[in-house]
Formats: C-alpha cells, structure tokens, sequence
C-alpha cells in the first residue's frame, strides 16, 4: 500500500512539472506574435532579476562573513575553555 502511494506521489510531481513546462512554453508561445513590444519587457524583466540576484549575493556575503566570524570566536572561546579546564 505504501509503495503505490509512493508511486502516485512520484507520478503526480512528474506530471506538475510537465503542466508547469507546457504552461511556460504556452506563455512564450503567447509573446511571440508581439516581439517589438515584449522584448523590452523581457529585457526589463530580466534585468530585475539580475539586479536582485546581485542584492542577494551581497547579503549572502555579509551574512556569511558574521557567520565566519561567529565561528571563528567560538572556537576561540572553547579552545579558551579547554586550556582552563585543563589547568584545573
């Protein structure tokens, strides 16, 4: 019984990602008869995203500096701890 239903859940996630290919291609499909109009559209699109992509890596970067840098003084901290125990 668990099989089948593990095959229904594989079968219906296949067939989502099939509707949600074909959805994408139908909209392509649905801006080509205006190109002169939709290109730019695209283009600016595009750009958004580039442009929050570009937002996001530097978050990440400061993120994961703060987090190198949390680290790092953990490990300082608990190697600090270690040689005071161990002096005990």
């Amino acid at each position: 019984m668990f099989q089948i239903s593990k095959q229904n859940e594989i079968a219906r996630k296949n067939l989502c990602e099939k509707m949600s290919h074909i959805t994408s291609l139908e909209q392509s499909i649905a801006l080509l008869p205006d190109s002169e109009n939709n290109i730019p559209k695209l283009e600016a699109a595009n750009e958004k995203c580039r442009a929050k992509i570009r937002k996001l890596e530097v978050q990440w970067q400061q993120h994961k500096e703060q987090l190198i840098s949390k680290h790092s003084d953990l490990l300082a901290s608990s190697g600090h701890k270690l040689v005071c125990k161990s002096l005990s």
